[in-house]
């Protein structure tokens, strides 16, 4: 089947837009929904509720694309947009003509009103056509992408119940709309209009998969859960000094906007300088907090950290297998002198690799805590990355990324190597250490970017990639600010707001 797909002009405002907000395409993708439509195993009333939802839709769209016209001063524009417009009236006839002969007519879901409310409030609004197209290109190009996906190096067969829908929105019409809306965008963008249109592409690529949302309850999904919303279970222990654990966890995710919720294992009193008491969180409060959470959100990612004891990670497994699990053990140290100390830990240990590696969906390491996974008691020199991830990935899990250890030298390339086991595949990472003392809970950060990556819709090893880069430019940021006393000194997760938002 030829492929007429391109993405937005490279270096434009659109191409910046576009990368910005995969998150939300990716999550688009892997939606029930959209991968029913491309398997064919969509049920059939949920596709003809979405095609006449859909025919109100483009109905307002085009009521919004007249707006564009009249706000357009540039003949050359108008003219444009005036093709645009006859072509999103053809492929509506087109599609709903082959799917559904009555659309019903019980009026716009909320999710269709949502949408359509949107793109007119902006049309009615005092704004350029600039912000007008950014909120008229998501439709365009997200489905221009799926149908691509969708369709990439796959025969659809001639019995295939959504053949028509797939090829239309694959082919050549639906890019073009989308490469038209891209020029005028970058031909006409002001720069002090940038933010404003940020907001309005990222809100209308938010409401595409709300629309795509809207239908969860045809595919049996829990009703009354919030949904659309990328949001993570952290379970982990609190650090009073807020540099590592349970409050670095939150911060990282607050500042790739992902939501939170969270499962306390331990209260510690810590800071820069060192730990002076844990309190564990009792087992029954510590159950009390996922079945909280799990009763009312639609959790995306779990992501596990500091777990000091064995019956709150036999809670983990019970109760919080199905969903991914980005694992970061935080395994106990062990004073050579104490028996009693090093059996717990050996429990802690054995509990891991037993009842959670086997659900994990990754596993997050430096190179001497996989040693101590292992069993190994020093290096094996070069390839050692490599042997340790595979080793760990014998326990269960579907990735395992190992990191460098923090005594890489300053300035050098640090690396660190990412296995896939189910097609043992291996990805490296590499980055220049900084130098600085802020480096606190640097482990935490990056399992935590990787869940909420995850949670935004990332593959593993996109997510993982992210991630790293995330922590770097955190680092960078946070380098010699005075927080905290000592070597060791709290990351800060906000300096990085200028990387999620650089619009």
């Amino acid at each position: 089947m030829p492929n007429f797909y391109e993405e937005p002009v490279a270096g434009g405002m659109s191409e910046k837009l576009w990368k910005y907000n995969q998150y939300l395409a990716r999550k688009s993708l892997h939606h029930p929904f959209v991968q029913g439509l491309g398997d064919g195993t969509l049920d059939p009333e949920a596709f003809k509720h979405y095609v006449a939802q859909d025919s109100f839709f483009l109905n307002g769209y085009i009521r919004a694309l007249c707006y564009c016209i009249a706000k357009s001063d540039v003949t050359a524009t108008e003219k444009d947009l005036l093709l645009l417009l006859d072509g999103v009236r053809r492929e509506a006839e087109a599609l709903h003509h082959n799917y559904i002969d009555s659309p019903e007519v019980g009026g716009p879901a909320p999710a269709c009103r949502k949408f359509v409310d949107f793109l007119l409030s902006i049309g009615r609004a005092d704004c350029g056509p600039s912000v007008m197209i950014a909120a008229l290109i998501p439709c365009a190009r997200l489905y221009a992408w799926i149908g691509k996906e969708l369709t990439v190096n796959r025969d659809i067969p001639e019995g295939h119940p959504y053949k028509d829908w797939l090829l239309l929105f694959a082919g050549e019409a639906v890019n073009i709309e989308a490469k038209t809306l891209e020029a005028l965008l970058d031909e006409q963008v002001k720069a002090c209009e940038y933010e404003q249109v940020a907001w309005t592409y990222q809100r209308s690529m938010q409401l595409e998969y709300d629309f795509f949302d809207a239908f969860g309850g045809e595919l049996g999904r829990p009703a009354g859960r919030l949904q659309g919303i990328p949001t993570v279970l952290v379970v982990s222990g609190s650090e009073s000094g807020g540099g590592s654990g349970h409050q670095a966890d939150l911060k990282t995710l607050e500042a790739l906007g992902v939501y939170s919720t969270s499962a306390l294992t331990s209260i510690a009193a810590q800071n820069s300088q060192g730990v002076q008491r844990v309190q564990l969180v009792a087992d029954d409060l510590f159950a009390a907090q996922i079945d909280s959470v799990n009763s009312v959100f639609g959790v995306s990612v779990v992501k596990v950290g500091s777990v000091p004891s064995p019956r709150q990670l036999r809670v983990v497994a019970e109760k919080l297998h199905g969903l991914p699990l980005v694992v970061d053990p935080v395994l106990p140290s062990t004073p050579a002198d104490d028996s009693a100390a090093e059996r717990d830990a050996d429990d802690v240990l054995a509990t891991y690799k037993d009842h959670i590696f086997p659900l994990a969906t990754i596993v997050t390491s430096t190179m001497s805590e996989a040693r101590r996974l292992v069993g190994r008691a020093e290096s094996i020199g070069v390839g050692e990355a490599t042997s340790v991830a595979r080793a760990v990935a014998q326990y269960g899990p579907k990735y395992v990324l190992v990191r460098a250890d923090g005594d890489c030298p300053d300035g050098e390339t640090c690396s660190g190597v990412l296995y896939g086991r189910e097609n043992e595949e291996f990805y490296e990472y590499t980055d220049k250490k900084i130098s600085t003392t802020n480096t606190r809970g640097t482990g935490c950060t990056l399992a935590s970017a990787i869940a909420g990556f995850m949670a935004r819709g990332y593959p593993v090893p996109d997510a993982v990639e992210s991630a790293i880069g995330y922590l770097h430019e955190v680092i960078a940021c946070s380098e010699g600010t005075p927080l905290g006393q000592g070597p060791n000194r709290p990351l800060v997760h906000s300096a990085n707001s200028i990387w999620v938002n650089y619009f």
